[in-house]
């Protein structure tokens, strides 16, 4: 029993490391990018806690396996979009490189390396790959 909530906390532990890691990506670019960041969250559903830090909120919410950014929307935004699940698949195989494998390790690394997979395609409600595949159809139709 005790091994067994051992290898939950060590999952929702990676699950949530990932889910950081993914969501400070995007942040990252926004920035790079020039982009107006309101709001980086950690988790979905009601706050739990929050502070303001330059003008972003910074939010911790009750489902923090998820995340989002909110963001003035230009240009640059399908790079925003990517960042995440491509630094995700980058962190997993670099870890799984440096590190001596463990079990968080291993957890974290097919944890991350899925979550940057399944972000990436565009067959997910929600996904950043389906927000790109969206952008492409609204600029192929301006085009058109």
């Amino acid at each position: 029993m005790i091994e067994l909530l051992k290898v939950l906390f060590l999952t929702f532990l990676a699950m949530f490391l990932a889910s950081v890691i993914h969501e400070l990506s995007h942040f990252v670019v926004a920035i790079i990018t020039k982009q107006r960041v309101e709001e980086i969250s950690f988790g979905q559903k009601r706050k739990l806690i929050g502070v303001k830090i330059k003008g972003i909120e910074v939010n911790l919410r009750t489902t923090v396996i998820a995340g989002y950014i909110r963001f003035d929307d230009n240009e640059y935004r399908n790079w925003v979009f990517v960042a995440g699940g491509i630094v995700n698949i980058i962190t997993a195989i670099l870890t799984w490189i440096l590190f001596e494998h463990s079990l968080f390790v291993t957890l974290f690394t097919q944890i991350s390396f899925v979550s940057g997979v399944l972000n990436l395609l565009p067959f997910f409600d929600g996904s950043d790959g389906k927000k790109v595949y969206e952008n492409f159809l609204k600029r192929k139709a301006v085009i058109n």
